[in-house]
Formats: structure tokens, C-alpha cells, sequence
């Protein structure tokens, strides 16, 4: 960060004098940082020149566990510059192992500041109790401990440290390093095992470690290329490499290389082994007899497995170790509405559709602490402020609204710009009320549990409220804009919800409420109080698959909190099911049970439905999770041109140079007021020095280097399928072999960002996504995860149905389910996908575009491992990732129902694409395409009514609903088609999207093709063909101008259009020729080009409706001029047999010329030998469109030539014989009688 971005942020960020330093985080992992019980605790402030005054009388600081009790504090006088860092020590090791595992609060700030020096907050992770063994792990990797404790399977027996301690000497060390140790480390290393210590090698180590390795590496082909048979008998992969000088063999592999070595070092040992730092029997005999001496039974890796059945065939699904939506922090969003941060709860951004209650008499914030969190819901404690001594908060998915309760109360304070009149039942109907400002609230005859309240007025519609409560109610009355409610006794339940969700109601809709209540207003509040005092507080899933007929039955049984009231009102049971389905039902790939029916409800995802009882059941139909394209040597048909043209595409994509990474100078999005930023840290594990080597890094980013290889895999079946191109096979070959086997083989440690626990459930997954990153209340929020678990899943799954390696996927399948963990612990409930940040937000674009494929591959990969329960896992998962990847698309009549309001700065926009808003405003406008890109809390992301200039530059690849953001899964697009009520709103967009695609000039790259082509039915091929002509022509859709990194992804949906042309060679007679009989092809889709020297000729095809004469688009034709004899040309094939067999006698064709010259046809026989020329002078008449006939024998003169029409070769050329270029417009070519 230059000084002027560090001045500005100072300013922003810490509300301090000017110059103040800023907090820079913890010194190590910079984020969360993993505190074990011989660490120090350290933290960092940024120094700009002359900051140390600042820092002269040291920080404070103090530090709280999660339930805020003071566990720490103190000052730290002196701090240690390194770099432009302040580094300051908070507590020493002793200290340090005083604290209990788990989270965290670090609150900091400069001592003696100045008032307004407010404390800054980060969280940080304790791993401490009593450890048997310390080892050091010297690994070039962004979280040493992290991964290693999850090496280790988190037991107390090992201690990992990130660096040798600063008292006392550790049991062993453990060194993978890839890049060279820093000079500190590295003598220490070698002093701990001259002194007599063990040190173990494993994986690439840096050749400056060659002193003290056992293996000598063979760095010119390191990396096995098929594995071998272990000491243990086994197979496995490791390296090649064969005995350092006065190194001893230990363990032989079967071809009698090195598989462990040991070589001494002064005192002490070093031992190594030729396999990757990772879990399973490799780890196990290193760690335990050579560097802690010690036999145990090992720890079996962790594993992903399917639950066991019941009685009836039904295993838990999702539901077990999963926080969806409700992890991390306490600012939720549920079903129709948010918390907010002064504590009072809102529908989304609508100020007036909001409520707050106060059980003090303040309205102000108190503090918030989770009790119980589950994917269902979460109960919280506010204690001070609005919440008095204590009050519960429960909310969640299930039931609507918010319960409220509060055991010491027994009066309650309502704020929200909707009480304006109060409705409550009475015997034999209900009462309406006006609440006037100062004046009691006469609620005589109340004979139930509740009261609505709401406001009609002209300015906008009505959110009308359900107040339900436990206690009768003694007096209440409005306390200016408060509604206060006095109970007749202590300790009250008190639940609001909001009475149609997000439906809002027209004043010409609330006419006459003001009297009496509508029947059926009535009764529905009278339903809805029932239904809240028997509350969903929790729910397991389970399923059970009937692969006969491909589908998944889906159990949800519910938990209830029983509310009692002083009514007698008896409570319902309703059970619930996920509002998306009502939706995804349009598509018949839903079977409610009997009695499931609609509760006139409106969430943000959709429309509740429930059913009477404790159990809901719905059916699925489970997607195909074939993958639908070749796995073995396949036929591209390059014999026709537009298959040839693309093939050839492909081939310059991959030879495209260079790796994508993060660059050095990444940035940070949601910059926040008092937010620290890890750029240090990602700049650290992304190295300074840009390359396409990964490992040289301390990061490998799988997202993107997995992404990059999954076009890769799905061409090499076609690239097999062709004699030569053997450099582009050996660089497709090494590619698969490096960004897939040898980085998970070798370097897993460098993938982990974090291995995170969630602090309210307790459950583990790993983070691996470098960016984006959010500070949200201390903690360092990861974004993005699910679909780099997706890409990984899919990727993975392509990878074993088409190169094999079932020792790969054995002894990788710990790690392989450690990565798919975010899609487990992250589910949500109502929209029956993962979600994108950790503490939930939403599931969309490209995201959510990953779900699918992703548990698709998770299908693939645990059948080609035997585990036939784990694939029916991901078969149930790939069903709800359906609805969820489906409902998007069907969501037009639901929102269009609702009043919605939307507020000015919030007029639908696409999600990355703040600006592009509607082109229409007003009730039931702003969703006409009806389709949305996922979900979130709030509102889904959704598409504007027009598609503007600055659409088509965001979303060119087409990742809004196609594509990943590296590449489009072909599972995805056969989803799509197998359904006509999900193809046919993308068709409508699709069709918006190229008109304005065309008309601005702009890219319209293979993703968005796929999309198009691929949603037809039957396909178009000549409508592909014109589309890909046109894309290839252009100039900024080369495999240079999209740049490595999109040229790698775009591959995946080159490939997809490759297997339609392959697949549908022969649904049009004469592909790629001419046609006969008359029929005229209006487009570019035949023409080719060739040329001798001069330049080729141009070719793509217009859809100007000037430059088109019939039908939707014609051929522009730039040909070079003529020059020292060469020539360029373009040239058509057509059917010569089609000529003979018709009597054609005759070239027909619409020309058009923005320029004069001179065009020169032939026909040539089939071997060159002889030719027919026309000449076809561009002039005058040709400025606008003229209808040309060349007739075979009086312009071409073909019996003089000597050319019978059977002869023919069948292509027809067109070449400039001019001096000056020539560009002309060809339409309705043909041949004619």
C-alpha cells in the first residue's frame, strides 16, 4: 500500500489523531490467528515515518472469550520494529496457555491516546490444553498449524508450531519447503539436529536443504509419472530421487528406489520420505517411530461418511455438523427479515418496513451472544440497552417472524412506522382501533393471543404486523411514536411477524380494515397465532433414494418450542418446506406429500408451504450426474470446416503461456470503517514475483489453477481422437499431470488459507479461496469457497472418469473430502445450496452455477472409489442443488405479485453490477425476464429489464448462468435442457443478450454460445455456426486478447460447442456446404478463408440490419489487395453431387460493397488441374444490395475449361483481383436451375 492509500485508510479507518499508526493484525497468520499454549502472542501496527512517537507509551489491551468475560489484559510498553512493522508482545507462552480453547476477542489501542481512541477488535483461534509432544513444522505455506493440525486429526498428542519455540526444545521438526528456509530458520534447524534432534523430511525440499537430505531429488524429472509399489505394499506415488551421499536405506519401494532414507547430521538425524506431506500411512511412519519414538495406533484419516440408514431406508443428510446460514456472527437475515445494527429488525433496505421492541424502556443497542445455532435457526441472549436483564432471540426459517422472551418482564415498548391502527379479536369477530399519539389504547374484550397493527396511506402499501404473546395485557397505550404494552404478570413471550412476509398490501387492499378485519385477515392472524406458539427450533433431514425412477425422497422432522399462554390458545404444528420448491414445481421435478399447502407466506426465496404436524416430505428428481461429453477418443469431424476452425481455436487456448495467480498488487474489496486488510499476508503467500511456477509460492490457489485444467481434460478425448498435434498433446498431458496430481500429491499444504472452526457449532472445513476477504465483528470473513469447492469437485470427478488414477483418489480422499467440507457445514435451509460468505449472505451467479456440477463430481469421484452410500449422498445433494440452480429461473410471477417495494437505490440491480439499474420502474416491472442469478438473505440477484452496454462488459463469459468463474459445467447446460420450463426464460434472456451483444459490437464469447446453443431444441447448427464465425473473427476474442486466464476457462464451453458440432454432423444434409435444391444459406457459416501471402481474407458474419438482405445475417467478406501475383481468397464448399443430380446451372448470391474493385470466382476441378473464372466487377450498383446470377457455362465457361460438373471440386472461390482491398457483403448464396 503506497503512503497516500495508508494515510487515507488511517483516517478512515482508526478515528485517532492524523498521523496515527494503524492496526496491521497478528504478526503471523494476520488473521484469526492459531494460538497454541509455547506461542507468543503478538500484534502489529502499521509505521509510516515518524509513527514511533505515537507508539512511545505502548497499547493496551484486553482480551475477552466469546460469552465477553475478561480473560486478559494489560499493557505493552515496547514494541520491536521490523520492517514498517511495530510488533509488540500481548503474551508470553506461559501466558498464552493459560487461556481455554476457542475464540477469542482481542480489543487494542494506544495507551495515553487521545479521547475518541477507541479500542480496535480482531478475533483469534486458541488450540490449547495439555499437549504430549511438541513439533515444529517448517512448511512454505500461508497456515502451518493450521494444516497441521488437521494432519494430525486436532488430538492432544502433537503440538504443531509454525516455528521453533522460544523455550524448550520441540520433539521433532517436520520440513517440506519448496522454496529456500529463511537464513534464521534454516540455522536452527540445522543446530536442533547437530545437537542431537530428528528432523523429517517430506515431499520437494528447497536444494539449499541438500546438506541435510537423505534423497538426492532428480529436479530434471522429479515428478512421478504412474506410482509405484510401497515397502507396505501399497501403491503409491514418490519421487524420483535416489540416495544422497552417506545416506542409508530404511525402506525400498518395489523398483528399489528410496521410499525412506536416513542420513546423520552431527548428533542428530535426518529422515526422508520420497512421498508428500499429507494424511495416511506415509505420514504414520514417519512421525510416530522416527521422530517422536513412540508405537501407537494410528489415527485413521477423516473421511466423509454417508450416515447410517434407519429402519425404514432413511439416512441423515445435510442437517448433521451444518450452521448454513447462521454461522459466525449475530446480524442474521431470516426469511422476511434482518437484524439490523441498532437492534431492530427490517425488511431488508425499506426503512418503514421495520419493528423494534424494548423490554427497558431503552431503545438503544445492547449485547448479543449466541445460544444455540443450527442450518434451521438460532437463539441468541441481548442482554442491556432495549433488552433489559436478558432476553431471548429466536428466530429462524421454519416459523415466520422473531420470539421474543424475556423471563423478568412484564412490559414491553413496540417501535415501527406501521402502527397506525391496531386490530385485535373480540368475541365474535375483531376490533379496530386508532392509536393516536399520547392517548390509551382501549383494548377491551381482547379475547386471544394477538393484535395486528398497520398503516394505510396513499404514499405506499402496508406491511402489516402480528404481535402474538403469552401474557393478557393489563393497560397500553402510545408513548409519542411507541406503542407500550403493560402484561398482567411477569416473564413474557412475545413474537412479531411481519403478516404476508414480504407481500405488501394496496390501500385499495386495506379498505375497511380500519372497521373490522377481512374473514379471512382474520382468521389467518388467528392461524398464525396458533402456529407461533408451537415454534420450529430445529430439523433432521434425511433421504432415501429410489434410483429405479431417479428420484430422492426428503424427510424434514422438526423440533418445536412449546409456547403456553394465558389464553388456553392450544398450539398447531405446522411443518414447513423450503420456499423454493412451490417455485421449482413449475418444472414437475416436485412431489409434495398430501396436505402440503400454501401458508400465504411470502419469503424472500419464495412462497412458504407447510403441512399439519412434525414432518414434511417432499420428492426430487435427481439431475443426470453423467458427465454428457466423450471420456474416451472421440471424433471432432474436422473434415467439416467450422469444427476444423474451432478445433484449431482450442489448440491456440492452450498453448496460451502462463499460469493466472493473484497478482502482487491484489486488492481488497468491502473496505469498512476500522477494518484491517490482509495484504501483507496474501502478498506474502502470493510472492512478489509474477511466474507460472505455483509451488514457488506459499499459496496454490485451486480455484484457479483447477478451473484452468478442466478444459483441458474435457478436449483430450477429441485431441486423442486426431492423428498429430503432439506438442499441443504433450502440454495438454503435463498440464493435467501438474495442476492435479502433483500439486494435491505434493503440496497440499500450500492450498490452506485457513482451517476454520465455526465458533457456535463447533464444526471444521477448510477455507482455500484467497479473495475476497470481509471484517465483520473482529473476524476475517472468506468469500467464495463453495464454488471452489465445486470447481474442485467437478474437476476432480472429469479427472477420474477420463486419466483413471484410483491410487490418486485413494490416498487423496481425506483431503478430497476436507475440500468439499464448505458445501457441508454451509447449506442452507430455504435455499437448499451452500453459501458464498461464511456466515451465510447468499448463493448466486457463478456460485451457485458450481453446485451442481460439483456434486456431480462428488458422484463420480466416491464411485470410483467403491463407496456407493457417499455417491447417493451426492446424488441427494446434485437433487437440491436442482431446485436451488432451477427456482432462479421461475421466480418472475411470484415477485411480481407481491407490492414489492423498491426503493429508489435499490431499483433491481445484478449483483457486481451496481448502476445497471431497471430501464422501467413500478409495481411488477422490474422482473420481466423472469429470471434471477441466485438467492441471498434479502432479495435474490435480479436480472434489470434491459441489457445495457455495461452488462455485456461484466458478463461477457457468461457466468451469470452458465459458467463458473472458470469455465461452464456441462452437467449445467444438460439440466437446463432436460427441462423446458427452465430452458425456455434462458432462451427468452438469451435472445435480449445477443440482440444487444450485436448491436454494441461487443464480445460474445464461448460461454455465452453454450448457453444459447445449447438450450435450443432440437439444435441449430447453422445458428451455432453463425455465432461462433462471428466470435472467431473478432479480433479481442483471440486466445491472446482474453489472456491466460480466460482462454483457459473459456476452453471448458469451446469444447461443449465442439461435442454439439461433433454429435450433430449429419443433422443438416450437407453441414458446412452449400446447399441444394434451392435453399438459400444466409450467413457466414460456410465461407472460409485461404490465401497465398497477400493476407488472408477476414470473414465473420452481420446482423445489421442494413447490412442484411434476408434472413438474420450475411457474410462480410475483407479480402486484401492483389500484390506481386498473391492473392487472398475466401472459398465455399457445396455439394458437387447435389450440382449434377439437380440440373443446376447456375450461382446465385446477393452482393452489397462498401468499396469498388474487381472480384475473380472459380470453380476448380477436384485436383487443380483445370478451372472455370468468372469475373463479378464491384461498382456503382453494387452500393446497395444486387441480386447476381453467374450462370455455370456462359460466365464461367465450363465445358471450354474443359469441367464436367461431376469433376467439380466442390468449393468455390472468390479472390480480389484488384489493386485496393475490397470489402463486400454476401446474402441468400445459392445454386439456381
Amino acid at each position: 500500500m503506497n503512503r497516500l492509500l495508508s494515510l487515507f485508510f488511517a483516517l478512515l479507518l482508526v478515528r485517532t489523531a492524523v498521523a496515527a499508526p494503524v492496526p496491521d493484525g497478528f504478526l503471523f497468520e494476520k488473521n484469526d490467528h492459531f494460538l497454541t499454549p509455547s506461542e507468543s502472542l503478538f500484534f502489529t501496527y502499521a509505521l509510516e515515518k515518524g509513527d514511533e512517537a505515537e507508539l512511545r507509551n505502548g497499547i493496551e489491551f484486553r482480551i475477552d472469550d466469546l460469552a465477553g468475560n475478561t480473560v486478559a489484559e494489560g499493557e505493552a510498553a515496547g514494541f520491536e520494529r521490523r520492517g514498517c512493522l511495530a510488533v509488540f508482545r500481548l503474551l508470553t507462552p506461559e501466558q498464552s496457555a493459560q487461556l481455554k480453547p476457542g475464540w477469542h476477542t482481542l480489543a487494542v489501542r494506544i495507551a495515553g491516546g487521545e479521547a475518541g481512541n477507541d479500542f480496535f477488535r480482531m478475533k483469534f483461534y486458541v488450540r490449547g490444553g495439555e499437549f504430549a509432544r511438541r513439533v515444529v513444522y517448517l512448511l512454505d505455506c500461508v497456515t502451518p498449524e493450521g494444516f497441521a493440525f488437521w494432519l494430525n486429526g486436532r488430538g492432544q498428542l502433537i503440538e504443531p508450531l509454525r516455528d521453533f519455540p522460544e523455550q524448550g526444545r520441540p520433539d521433532c521438526v517436520v520440513v517440506s519447503s519448496f522454496t529456500p528456509l529463511p537464513e534464521k530458520t534454516l540455522g536452527e534447524l540445522k543446530r536442533f539436529v547437530q545437537s542431537g534432534g530428528t528432523a523429517l523430511f517430506f515431499g520437494v525440499n528447497h536444494s539449499r536443504l541438500d546438506e541435510l537430505n537423505p534423497l538426492k531429488l532428480n529436479r530434471a524429472d522429479l515428478y512421478p509419472q504412474s506410482p509405484k509399489k510401497s515397502a507396505d505394499g501399497s501403491l503409491v506415488y514418490l519421487l524420483n530421487a535416489e540416495l544422497a551421499d552417506g545416506a542409508e536405506l530404511l525402506k525400498a519401494a518395489g523398483d528399489g528406489s528410496p521410499e525412506i532414507a536416513v542420513k546423520p547430521f552431527g548428533k542428530g538425524r535426518v529422515v526422508a520420505y520420497a512421498g508428500g506431506l499429507k494424511p495416511g500411512a506415509g505420514y504414520d511412519r514417519m512421525i510416530y517411530p522416527y521422530g517422536l519414538g513412540i508405537q501407537v495406533d494410528p489415527t485413521p484419516p477423516e473421511r466423509f461418511r454417508a450416515a447410517a440408514p434407519d429402519a425404514g431406508g432413511f439416512r441423515e443428510g445435510i442437517s448433521r455438523n451444518n450452521f448454513g446460514r447462521f454461522g459466525w456472527l449475530n446480524d442474521d437475515r431470516i426469511n422476511a427479515i434482518g437484524l439490523q445494527p441498532d437492534q431492530t429488525f427490517r425488511m431488508w433496505d425499506v426503512d418503514r418496513d421495520s419493528f423494534g421492541v424494548s423490554f427497558s424502556g431503552s431503545h438503544t443497542p445492547g449485547k448479543l451472544a449466541a445460544l444455540e445455532t443450527g442450518w434451521l435457526g438460532k437463539s441468541m441472549l441481548g442482554t442491556g440497552g432495549r433488552w433489559g436483564q436478558g432476553t431471548e432471540i429466536v428466530w429462524g426459517l421454519g416459523t415466520p417472524g422473531v420470539l421474543l422472551r424475556n423471563p423478568d418482564a412484564d412490559k414491553v415498548s413496540i417501535e415501527s412506522p406501521m402502527p397506525a391502527t391496531l386490530a385485535y379479536p373480540v368475541k365474535g369477530g375483531t376490533r379496530a382501533i386508532s392509536l393516536e399519539p399520547g392517548a390509551m389504547v382501549d383494548l377491551k374484550g381482547l379475547s386471544s393471543n394477538w393484535f395486528l397493527v398497520w398503516k394505510r396511506t396513499d404514499k405506499y402499501d402496508a406491511w402489516p404486523l402480528l404481535f402474538t404473546f403469552s401474557r393478557k395485557i393489563s393497560a397500553a397505550r402510545m408513548n409519542g411514536k411507541y406503542l407500550e404494552i403493560d402484561f398482567a404478570k411477569r416473564g413474557v413471550d412475545l413474537a412479531v411477524m411481519p403478516l404476508a412476509g414480504i407481500k405488501h398490501y394496496t390501500p385499495a387492499e386495506t379498505a375497511g380494515w380500519e372497521q373490522a378485519l377481512p374473514a379471512d385477515i382474520a382468521a389467518r392472524c388467528a392461524r398464525w397465532s396458533r402456529i407461533q406458539a408451537a415454534r420450529t427450533v430445529g430439523c433432521i433431514e434425511r433421504y432415501k433414494l429410489d434410483k429405479k425412477n431417479g428420484t430422492v425422497l426428503i424427510r424434514n422432522d422438526f423440533d418445536y418450542l412449546v409456547i403456553p399462554n394465558d389464553w388456553g390458545v392450544e398450539p398447531e404444528y405446522v411443518a414447513p418446506v423450503p420456499p423454493l420448491l412451490p417455485l421449482y414445481a413449475k418444472s414437475g421435478n416436485v412431489k409434495f406429500a398430501d396436505g402440503t399447502a400454501d401458508l400465504d407466506y411470502a419469503t424472500f426465496q419464495g412462497p412458504l408451504h407447510g403441512v399439519s404436524g412434525k414432518r414434511s416430505e417432499y420428492t426430487l428428481a435427481i439431475p443426470e450426474v453423467d458427465y454428457p461429453l466423450p471420456v474416451t477418443a472421440a471424433d471432432p469431424h474436422l473434415e467439416l470446416p467450422v469444427n476444423k476452425v474451432l478445433f484449431e481455436r482450442i489448440t491456440e487456448h492452450l498453448a496460451e503461456p502462463g499460469l493466472s495467480y493473484i497478482p502482487s498488487d491484489y486488492g481488497i474489496v468491502e473496505r469498512r470503517e476500522k477494518a484491517v486488510y490482509p495484504e501483507r499476508e496474501l502478498r506474502e503467500a502470493t510472492s512478489m514475483k509474477p511466474g507460472p511456477e505455483a509451488a514457488e509460492w506459499n499459496y496454490i490457489d485451486l480455484h484457479r489453477t483447477l478451473g484452468g485444467v478442466a478444459g483441458n481434460l474435457m478436449f483430450k478425448p477429441y485431441l486423442d481422437g486426431v492423428r498429430g498435434y503432439g506438442d499441443t498433446r504433450a502440454r495438454l498431458n503435463a498440464k493435467i499431470a501438474r495442476n492435479i496430481r502433483r500439486d494435491i500429491e505434493f503440496f497440499q499444504y500450500k492450498t490452506f488459507l485457513r482451517y476454520r472452526q465455526e465458533p457456535f457449532t463447533g464444526a471444521w472445513y477448510l477455507m482455500a479461496f484467497i479473495a475476497p476477504v470481509r471484517f465483520n465483528d473482529g473476524y476475517w470473513m472468506f468469500h467464495d469457497m463453495n464454488e471452489t469447492a465445486g470447481i474442485f469437485l467437478q474437476t476432480l470427478g472429469l479427472y477420474s472418469r477420463i486419466m483413471g488414477d484410483p491410487v490418486f483418489f485413494a490416498s487423496n480422499e481425506p483431503y478430497i473430502d476436507l475440500f468439499m467440507s464448505n458445501l457441508l457445514v454451509s447449506h442452507d435451509w430455504a435455499w437448499m445450496g451452500s453459501s458464498a460468505v461464511e456466515w451465510g449472505m447468499g448463493n448466486n451467479i457463478d456460485m451457485l452455477n458450481a453446485e451442481l456440477s460439483g456434486c456431480a463430481g462428488m458422484v463420480r469421484i466416491k464411485e470410483s472409489l467403491g463407496r456407493t452410500d457417499e455417491a447417493d449422498f451426492g446424488r441427494y445433494m446434485a437433487a437440491k442443488a436442482g431446485a436451488s440452480t432451477g427456482a432462479r429461473l421461475l421466480m418472475s410471477d411470484f415477485y411480481n405479485s407481491l407490492n414489492f417495494p423498491v426503493p429508489a437505490h435499490l431499483e433491481p440491480v445484478i449483483h457486481e453490477m451496481a448502476g445497471a439499474g431497471q430501464a422501467e420502474s413500478g409495481k411488477g416491472r422490474y422482473l420481466p425476464l423472469g429470471v434471477a442469478q441466485g438467492y441471498g438473505e434479502g432479495w435474490p440477484s435480479l436480472w434489470p429489464t434491459a441489457v445495457t452496454p455495461g452488462l455485456l462488459k461484466h458478463f461477457f463469459d457468461g457466468k451469470d448462468f452458465y459458467s463458473t468463474s472458470k469455465g461452464v459445467p456441462a452437467e449445467l447446460l444438460a439440466f437446463y435442457r432436460s427441462n423446458e420450463a427452465l430452458a425456455g426464460p434462458l432462451r427468452e434472456f438469451e435472445a435480449k443478450f445477443r440482440e444487444a451483444a450485436y448491436r454494441e459490437r461487443a464480445p460474445y464469447l464461448y460461454s455465452r454460445i453454450a448457453g444459447n446453443a445449447g438450450l435450443k431444441s432440437p439444435y441449430d447448427r447453422a445458428d451455432l455456426e453463425r455465432m461462433l464465425l462471428r466470435t472467431l473473427s473478432m479480433p479481442g476474442c483471440s486466445a491472446q486478447s482474453l489472456g491466460a486466464g480466460t482462454a483457459d476457462w473459456e476452453t471448458t464451453a469451446m469444447v461443449i460447442l465442439l461435442d454439439l458440432l461433433a454429435r450433430n454432423a449429419g443433422e443438416i444434409p450437407a453441414a458446412g456446404i452449400a446447399p441444394a435444391a434451392g435453399r438459400e444459406k444466409d450467413d457466414a457459416a460456410g465461407w472460409e478463408v485461404t490465401g497465398d501471402g497477400s493476407g488472408h481474407a477476414v470473414i465473420w458474419s452481420v446482423d445489421e440490419p442494413e447490412n442484411v438482405a434476408d434472413g438474420p445475417a450475411s457474410a462480410c467478406l475483407d479480402l486484401a489487395a492483389a500484390s506481386g501475383g498473391k492473392t487472398s481468397a475466401a472459398f465455399f464448399r457445396f455439394d458437387r453431387q447435389a450440382i449434377r443430380e439437380n440440373g443446376f446451372r447456375a450461382v446465385s448470391f446477393l452482393v452489397k460493397s462498401e468499396t469498388p474493385g474487381m472480384l475473380r470466382l472459380v470453380l476448380p476441378d477436384r485436383d487443380w488441374t483445370r478451372e472455370a473464372a468468372a469475373v463479378l466487377p464491384i461498382d456503382g450498383e453494387t452500393k446497395t444490395w444486387k441480386r447476381v446470377r453467374l450462370e455455370l457455362e456462359r460466365d464461367f465457361k465450363m465445358k471450354a475449361s474443359g469441367i464436367a460438373p461431376e469433376n467439380l471440386r466442390g468449393e468455390l472461390f472468390l479472390y480480389n483481383s484488384g489493386a485496393t482491398p475490397v470489402r463486400i457483403y454476401i446474402d441468400g448464396f445459392r445454386f439456381e436451375p
